[in-house]
């Protein structure tokens, strides 16, 4: 039977503690009909994009640590139900997006 545990002791995560910037211009966009298949799928060009990220935290409180005062202090925060809406423009020569939209074909984005 194999080790089912490895020791790691001494092992440390690190974790992002500040949001990152979202930029457009590291934004990829594609289309494919699954999610596996937009490893192959080409990156489409944008003209526009306009997105809201709602994150919903949930923020966390604990009571103090001395007994007998009403301070709460804050433990922690927790991302619930994670909302990503807007709308893009695409400028494109083909009816190819314009064939799948009008068809309601749903595709992976």
């Amino acid at each position: 039977m194999g080790k089912l545990f490895a020791n790691t002791t001494g092992n440390t995560p690190t974790f992002v503690t500040l949001d990152e910037p979202f930029l457009v211009s590291n934004m990829c966009v594609k289309f494919a009909s699954t999610v596996a298949g937009l490893t192959g799928a080409t990156p489409v060009p944008v003209q526009s994009v306009n997105f809201e990220i709602a994150k919903n935290l949930n923020q966390i409180y604990s009571t103090s640590t001395t007994c007998g005062t009403e301070v709460l202090n804050f433990a922690s925060q927790h991302n619930q139900q994670m909302d990503i809406t807007g709308d893009m423009e695409i400028i494109y020569d083909a009816d190819t997006y314009k064939t799948l939209a009008i068809a309601n074909t749903q595709q992976a984005i």
